[in-house]
This record gives C-alpha cells, structure tokens and sequence, in this order.
C-alpha cells in the first residue's frame, strides 16, 4: 500500500498547481498525483485555441516540465482512475488495484464532456474536445477536410460580431 501525506486527483491546472504549491510550503511531505492521462499537467484553454491553429507547440501546454515532479519529489501516477475513495479510513483505490492511503486529499478533476445526445453522435468522424489525444484527432481530420461543424464553442471573430445578451 502507497502512502501520501498529500494526495491530488486531477492533472489539470488545479492539481498541477496545487502539488507545486503544496511543495512551496512543505518541503518534506510525500505528495501524488494522480491523472487518468499519459500527461504530466498541463493547460486545457490552449488546446481549442492556440494548439489545435498550430499557433503553440505541444510543450507549450505544460505549466511544468517533466523534470519540476522529479526534482520536487512529486510522485506522478499517470494512466490510473480513482475507483473508490474511503474518508473514514483515508483511502483511496486506483482502477488498476493500487491502494493509497493520505493525510489530506485534494479532488480536482475539472469539467467532463458533455455527449450529445443526437442521432449519429457515436459515428465515425464526431469528434470532442477535451484532452491532447483529442485535440491530434481532430488536427489529423482537419488536414484531409474542407467543412466541419462546430457543436458548443464559437470562434472569437463569430463571437464578437454578435451582440452580448447583457447588452442587447
């Protein structure tokens, strides 16, 4: 059984910067953080923006480098799940049978896509936005195609070419 005085589930921008500013005030205390990505923590915003234009690189979504966990003693478990959380016992099961016993628990893990519920939403070629793997998804069917439809989001130039609700 693994053990952290600080456990953080969620690899986005709140768990990664909560490990670093745990670190800032405890030097010592064991600190995990867990993400059901193959990431290190990075930065959502840019990916529908910035990444998916090729205006940023990859590298550019991290807040901290790789070398930031290792160096601060921040052990990362990427590729795992928190399957079932024990306040009483401060105990947290992972989806692949680890067990991680902690002080203090922190449950950052943001927003989940919202599925449509339309006929033909689970074809081939309907695409959601919400992690790198995604965003390369639709990068690869963005080179090969010349419509798209857009569900959810629009673009900044659509978006202030039309008058704000609160000042309509």
């Amino acid at each position: 059984m693994e053990e952290a005085e600080y456990l953080l589930i969620g690899g986005g921008l709140a768990g990664g910067h909560a490990a670093s500013a745990i670190r800032e005030r405890d030097r010592d205390g064991r600190i995990a953080l867990v993400t059901n990505e193959n990431h290190i923590p990075y930065d959502r915003v840019p990916l529908s923006k910035a990444y998916l234009t090729g205006r940023t690189r990859l590298e550019n979504l991290f807040f901290r480098k790789r070398e930031f966990y290792e160096q601060n003693k921040i052990h990362l478990l990427t590729n795992r799940n928190a399957a079932a959380v024990d306040r009483k016992n401060r105990l947290v099961a992972l989806d692949d049978g680890t067990e991680i016993r902690y002080g203090r628990l922190l449950i950052a893990t943001g927003g989940r896509v919202r599925k449509i519920a339309l006929p033909g939403s689970e074809l081939n070629r309907v695409y959601y936005l919400r992690t790198i793997e995604d965003c390369e998804a639709i990068k690869a069917e963005m080179s090969g195609s010349r419509k798209a439809v857009v569900i959810g989001g629009a673009s900044s130039a659509a978006s202030s070419q039309r008058p704000s609700p609160l000042t309509a």
